[in-house]
């Protein structure tokens, strides 16, 4: 079935210039100011049967303090960008054959290939691993197409807060499934 839609789109882009995290919390800091983000962002997310985001699995508990401990920074935004170049220099981005499938991250983890979903689960248990607040954005991407049409595709990426000051109230948007190995 095609069912056509009219609507409107407003659209913003979010651009990070300050890639060195100057202006970033520590993570400390975070833990000091923003108690009620540690407690809802740094916990672990599940139903009855998955452990979706598991910010306590050993192997990722594991790898998120190692690259938190070489990257040699307290920086929020410094250690969230260490563990989004892990991400992506060790997990592939992968559409599912069934799209209906939804992954853990222990099990994108050990498969080491996901889709947006898993991805975004993955490098969200990897920062709460490392107490960096992060959460989980669900939403449509949208492209243009030809003759002025558009697609919205459903889409998934993570926020991560690093306290900087700006639009988003120190949230910043992260696209784990792009094909880009930096943050």
């Amino acid at each position: 079935f095609e069912l056509g839609i009219t609507t409107k789109i407003n659209a913003a882009s979010y651009l990070v210039a300050d890639l060195n995290g100057e202006d970033a919390l520590t993570i400390r800091q975070i833990t000091e100011k923003y108690p009620e983000l540690i407690t809802q962002y740094t916990r672990l997310q599940a139903n009855e049967t998955i452990r979706f985001i598991d910010p306590y699995n050993p192997d990722i508990a594991t790898i998120a303090n190692t690259v938190y401990e070489n990257g040699k920074t307290n920086n929020s935004f410094m250690a969230a960008k260490s563990l989004f170049s892990w991400l992506k220099q060790n997990i592939a981005y992968q559409v599912h054959p069934d799209e209906r499938v939804v992954r853990s991250a222990a099990v994108t983890l050990y498969n080491k290939q996901g889709d947006c979903d898993d991805l975004s689960f993955l490098y969200i248990s990897l920062c709460r691993a490392v107490a960096i607040p992060a959460r989980f954005i669900r939403g449509y991407l949208i492209t243009d197409g030809m003759n002025g049409s558009v697609t919205a595709t459903p889409h998934a990426w993570t926020e991560v807060f690093v306290g900087q000051p700006g639009s988003l109230s120190g949230w910043i948007p992260i696209e784990c499934a792009c094909c880009t190995n930096s943050l």
